[in-house]
């Protein structure tokens, strides 16, 4: 019997581990891309349909809902079916759905499609964190997820920067045609380089001759006999939803729903509303989207330099300064004046912080969950934090139309990195819960947090 998690963590990274994170990469990178679409348009679009603030909010938050149904119900069907397939098919609806957006011509129309392009990305992204999390080594599983999930602002400052050309030639639907047709060629790609998770099918158990072939392909030099028999950890059985309470999961697992609501509340708040803060403050049209992109080029550097302290000094301390210092700078972003070259640095250090802390917590939940729940725990724990994101943008819309100043919007909400902070001693709680009820277990990647 061959234990292909202690295989995979006992050796080094090989081409197909890296070539799988690259794909991985370029996956949440179209994701970040459509979700970043709508808000880089919305103020042409409220122009063009005479649109009211809270109007906006509703569609600024329909793609969130989508992504909330497509995270808790969906996202999880890769702990069944498998990662390959669930991200294949999520790409090609994206590329479709994205495409049929610039057909719209009403806000209902536009709103039903946006929530479907949003169940696909909310599918995706835990199957994608999930794959990459089971490719690597279980030490280096938080460095890699957070690379991988970089990909998703990454993704929020291409669309930026490719939004004044495109709208400049072809108005806003021309953004919503090349986010859906470059999903669909990347299609392509995916079908003839894409491997299936070797963890998720040792565990499975169907078909041990696929399981012998991923890792003859994962580690060219590794001999195996025929007839082996494969396995992943005692710990490893699918458990569905149920799993993510059991085995002294609860106090984790109800705290990880509460940290990703509230980060996820503050970021998509910021991530959909700055594109028009910056217009109604009389900026030119590209400098607003381009500033605004400034958030997003932050949270890749804080997602990576966030990963690479968590190794050194744990999860959760990062976790609590990067949360802290994320209420700080949003609070601040309300009080800057009309200086364009302040407000870049500040949303660059907003960014790092924000993005940098929902990265972390991200790869914190990846490493907490064995094989068998961990597409799950990933994907309830996002589907949970989208109705945060729902509620954000939305809630900013009434506010905007009931006449309330930026100034004061930003602060309110500041408010839930700084109710993060005080979550992280059940964090530590329901760590040593968990410990306790699995000693033993050979699937710890959870123990480096």
């Amino acid at each position: 019997m061959i234990n292909v998690a202690e295989m995979v963590n006992e050796r080094p990274l090989g081409m197909v581990q890296i070539r799988i994170i690259i794909l991985c990469m370029i996956s949440a990178l179209f994701d970040g891309f459509d979700i970043q679409t709508t808000a880089l348009a919305m103020p042409r679009i409220s122009a063009e349909w005479h649109l009211s603030h809270s109007a906006s909010g509703i569609i600024l938050s329909a793609s969130l809902a989508g992504i909330l149904v497509g995270s808790s119900l969906f996202g999880t069907l890769g702990d069944k079916l498998g990662r390959r397939p669930l991200i294949l098919s999520c790409i090609f609806v994206l590329g479709i759905l994205s495409g049929l957006t610039a057909a719209t011509h009403t806000a209902m129309q536009l709103i039903l499609v946006r929530i479907g392009t949003g169940i696909a990305i909310g599918a995706c992204l835990p199957n994608v964190t999930a794959l990459a999390a089971e490719s690597v080594p279980s030490k280096w599983i938080g460095r890699y997820v957070i690379l991988t999930y970089s990909s998703v602002p990454l993704g929020g400052i291409t669309a930026a920067y490719l939004a004044p050309i495109l709208m400049a030639g072809g108005g806003w639907r021309s953004l919503f045609l090349v986010g859906g047709l470059l999903p669909l060629l990347f299609c392509a790609v995916l079908a003839v380089w894409l491997p299936e998770s070797v963890q998720h099918e040792a565990r499975a158990g169907k078909n041990p001759e696929k399981t012998r072939t991923l890792l003859r392909n994962m580690f060219p030099t590794l001999q195996l006999q025929e007839g082996e028999s494969f396995t992943v950890s005692s710990m490893g059985k699918r458990t569905g939803v149920a799993g993510l309470f059991k085995d002294g999961n609860a106090v984790l697992t109800i705290t990880i729903w509460a940290m990703f609501f509230l980060s996820l509340l503050c970021l998509y708040t910021l991530t959909f509303w700055l594109p028009t803060f910056f217009t109604e403050r009389h900026w030119p049209p590209a400098a607003a989207l381009r500033t605004s992109a400034m958030f997003q080029f932050g949270g890749i550097v804080g997602g990576q330099l966030a990963g690479l302290l968590s190794e050194r000094i744990g999860k959760r301390t990062v976790l609590l300064g990067t949360f802290f210092f994320a209420g700080i700078l949003v609070t601040a972003l309300g009080r800057v004046g009309g200086s364009m070259a302040v407000m870049t640095m500040l949303l660059v250090a907003a960014g790092f912080m924000v993005i940098g802390s929902q990265q972390c917590l991200t790869g914190y939940t990846a490493a907490a969950y064995h094989t068998g729940i961990r597409a799950t725990g990933i994907g309830w724990g996002l589907g949970i934090g989208r109705f945060g994101a729902v509620l954000g943008p939305s809630f900013i819309g009434f506010g905007l139309s009931a006449g309330f100043t930026q100034a004061n919007l930003f602060a309110v909400t500041a408010i839930p990195a700084f109710i993060c902070c005080l979550l992280i001693p059940a964090l530590w709680l329901g760590e040593m819960a968990s410990a306790g009820a699995r000693k033993g277990a050979s699937d710890a990647g959870w123990k480096n947090a």
